[in-house]
């Protein structure tokens, strides 16, 4: 049975997102497993038709019968257009409004270089569907929030996000209960409200193109916590750490870093999953290794890049016999290793200016030549 882990974080404007995957694939599916991790790597990136072509290339005999029916229901989902969640949603207007986001979805995905002439036709969907006009005068997070309140008024929670990534996106969800939790972190504790949320209808575009086996486990804003019930074991180190303490750490970041963006805030919450963690170092790091990328503009595949090469270079000035293998690594030094880097990393952003530094890493020429100067 596959079971639900926390792979990774990512930012979306103030919005953060916990992104689940279902793990456990049978031993004899080890090898192809492996393949089609870098299958949904694609898939969470956005890279629709790279994925087609990767169905494509596979030999159907190399195939289990599990794997033959996914790739059917790819080519059934983004080929054809069928296989929709909307299909299974019994409430005809909010039925409409999944409906309006998946051709939206399906159009940028394929057609990405006609992204803004698919965000136009969803945005007209979306007045003519809820009788709000989005005119000259309302603001984009306006009409989120009546469209949000029109989707209520009707039995259902919303989230209608700005951008995901390079995608406008869409969840919803039926029932929502609050909790309080007092969340220990390297250097603070914080108290939050927790929204658990359950009886989802739409997992988002990542979970559109994923057939939800990778989704929003849950999200964090200004405010609060939201998570998904179902992703989680609440007693877990799953939600204790890679969940509550990442998300906390973002808490302090607001507060301390007002200004600083999305891989900068991922960077910061990882290296506190890896300090605060008992059992998961080695789960962590693989995952950081396997969905890194150099990647401008994707907060969490860069975030995972910088955090596994400066780890990586931290152990070998500071660990004797270190070949890169992260299993080869003790709890101990991943933890002492992790908490310098942090550090490292808070004392850049201060020197930078903590109510107006946006990054340690996307430095203006002339911020970098003031920097090196007072260094010298």
């Amino acid at each position: 049975m596959n079971q639900k882990t926390i792979l990774k974080i990512y930012l979306c404007g103030a919005w953060v997102f916990a992104l689940m995957a279902a793990t456990g694939a049978c031993a004899q599916d080890h090898a192809t497993s492996i393949s089609l991790e870098s299958m949904y790597a694609k898939c969470l990136q956005g890279q629709m038709n790279d994925v087609l072509e990767w169905w494509d290339q596979q030999d159907h005999d190399d195939l289990t019968d599990d794997q033959i029916a996914l790739r059917k229901r790819y080519e059934s989902r983004f080929v054809n257009g069928k296989d929709l969640p909307s299909d299974h949603i019994s409430h005809p207007e909010i039925a409409q409004l999944q409906r309006s986001f998946e051709r939206y979805w399906l159009s940028a995905l394929i057609h990405p270089d006609e992204v803004d002439q698919a965000e136009r036709t969803l945005a007209k969907e979306l007045e003519t569907l809820s009788g709000i006009e989005h005119g000259a005068q309302m603001s984009p997070d306006t009409f989120k929030v009546h469209l949000e309140a029109w989707a209520l008024d009707r039995g259902y929670h919303a989230l209608l996000v700005g951008k995901t990534a390079h995608l406008r996106d869409c969840f919803i969800w039926k029932v929502d209960s609050v909790a309080r939790y007092t969340i220990p972190l390297v250097q603070d504790t914080v108290m939050v409200e927790v929204h658990l949320m359950s009886d989802f209808l739409s997992f988002g575009w990542m979970g559109f193109t994923t057939f939800d086996r990778t989704h929003a486990g849950g999200w964090a804003t200004r405010e609060a916590l939201f998570a998904v019930k179902e992703s989680y074991d609440l007693e877990s180190e799953s939600y204790q750490v890679s969940y509550l303490c990442h998300e906390g750490q973002h808490f302090l970041d607001y507060q301390h870093f007002p200004r600083l963006t999305g891989t900068d805030l991922e960077y910061r919450a990882k290296l506190v999953e890896l300090i605060m963690a008992q059992e998961r170092h080695h789960i962590l790091l693989q995952h950081f290794q396997t969905h890194a990328a150099d990647l401008p503009g994707q907060h969490h595949p860069r975030a995972n890049f910088l955090l596994t090469t400066h780890l990586q270079q931290w152990m070998r000035e500071q660990v004797a016999d270190f070949d890169g293998d992260w299993n080869s690594v003790s709890k101990a030094d991943i933890r002492k290793g992790s908490l310098a880097l942090l550090k490292a990393h808070t004392k850049l952003l201060n020197a930078l200016g903590a109510d107006r530094v946006e990054s340690a890493w996307d430095i203006p020429e002339k911020v970098e030549d003031k920097s090196a100067a007072q260094h010298e």
